[in-house]
This record gives structure tokens, sequence and C-alpha cells, in this order.
């Protein structure tokens, strides 16, 4: 059922194909208006995010929404996304459609000053590996005064063990500094890493911080203002690199 609805979506909306001003664009600036994103993920992942851009082509001002439909997705996997307010996680199967109550006024041949940004998660309330599996979310951004004027992008995440996970090698990081350090700590990372998932252990073993940092390399930073002073651990999540630092205040 929920296929027939989308594709009913889809088919109005291409009646109205003519109309269209509102065009997506992905980072990069490439035009992704009404396409299908394949993005292959490793259920390790913990989180998959996106961000596009949204133009106004027409001479008038348009006040432009979003919502998005689930089509399919893997159990315990979640998803969220922000269009003027940030809609937290939901697991999957739990709303078909959201939808964003504040639109945007996007002004004629302009960009939004708002991103559409997309977040999917393989697993969530679990520290295990997401299930492997297809999930797929359309998002529909469209004029509130005109609904018929709309366009949208599917992102279709493929989970499978298969994909390959970056891993950093015991010489990529350096050591981390200042240690002792108060506010932050810093390290440089030689090598080039798609995502890299850094976690923050106490002495005693709990983890108290993780940070996810996307194309990684060079200097990184980590904020540690929320650690109480004391003995701790960083580790990356997808290797066996640890490092030990020291929070004095």
């Amino acid at each position: 059922m929920k296929k027939q609805l989308l594709f009913v979506f889809l088919s109005f909306g291409m009646l109205f194909s003519n109309a269209q001003n509102l065009v997506i664009r992905d980072i990069n600036g490439n035009d992704v208006t009404n396409t299908s994103i394949n993005i292959d993920v490793h259920p390790s992942v913990v989180l998959e995010s996106h961000e596009y851009t949204v133009a106004n082509e027409s001479s008038m001002d348009i006040s432009v929404n979003a919502f998005r439909y689930e089509n399919n997705c893997t159990a315990g996997s979640g998803e969220y996304f922000c269009w003027t307010l940030c809609l937290g996680t939901e697991e999957c199967g739990t709303s078909f459609v959201r939808s964003n109550p504040f639109p945007e006024v996007i002004v004629a041949n302009s960009i939004s000053s708002t991103k559409l940004l997309t977040d999917f998660k393989p697993s969530i309330n679990s520290d295990e590996d997401g299930l492997e599996g297809t999930a797929s979310y359309t998002y529909v951004l469209f004029d509130v005064e005109n609904p018929n004027d709309s366009s949208f992008v599917t992102l279709v995440y493929t989970i499978d063990y298969t994909v390959g996970v970056n891993e950093i090698n015991e010489t990529a990081i350096s050591n981390i500094y200042p240690n002792p350090a108060q506010s932050s700590i810093q390290f440089n990372l030689s090598a080039n890493i798609a995502l890299a998932q850094f976690e923050i252990y106490s002495m005693v073993g709990q983890k108290v911080k993780q940070v996810n940092i996307e194309n990684a390399q060079g200097l990184v930073t980590i904020d540690i203002n929320e650690l109480v002073p004391g003995v701790y651990f960083l580790s990356e999540k997808n290797s066996a690199v640890t490092r030990k630092f020291i929070v004095s205040r």
C-alpha cells in the first residue's frame, strides 16, 4: 500500500513537471531533483548524513515546506531530517509520512538559507550493528500555496557487511595534545577516512562520548568541556587505535 501511495503521488507530481520551480542540489552542486540516490552503508556505521540545498528558479517568492515518505526500511533502523526544524529520530515503521510544520520563504531566483538535512541510522537504541537490507526514504519539497509545484529526492540505503569500512592504522593518528587538556583535545590524522567514529572511555571502561567525523584528514579537534577531570582513552571504533589523555582543570 505504501508503494502504491508513493507511486500515485509521484505520478501526480510528474503531470505538473512543466510547473516545477524547485530544484534540489547536493553539496557538490549536482542537480538531484526527482532522482533516486543509492548509498551503500556498513551495518556498523552510526550515522549516515547528507545535506541538500533547494533553489527557487521562478520569478516569484515561494513558501516551501517538506515532508518525507518511508518507502521501506530494516527493523531497528531509524531516520530523521531537518527543514527549518529538525524532526527527531523515528524507528522504522513508526510513521509512513512525516511533515514539517514550518515552511521557509525562498526568494525568487535564489537558494534557500535552510538546508534539507537527512540522517539515517542502521541501528538505534542499541550498540549492536544494524540489520542487512534496504531502507528507502523520499523527501518532498513543495510550494505550500501550490502543492503541484514540488520536487523530490529518494535516498536508497543498502546496508551490507560487504561494504568496506575504512580502517585507521596505528601510525595514522598522532599523540593527543594538549595533554593534560582542559576544553578540547587535538590530534593529526594522516589517513583520508570517509567516516571516522571516535569514542572516549573512562578509566572504568564507560563510554562517555562519541564523535563521528566525515572525510576526516588533517587536524581533528574534539570538545571535552563536558568531561570531568580524570584519565580517559580515545579509540576509533573501526580500528584498534587507542590514545590516552588526561582532563585537568
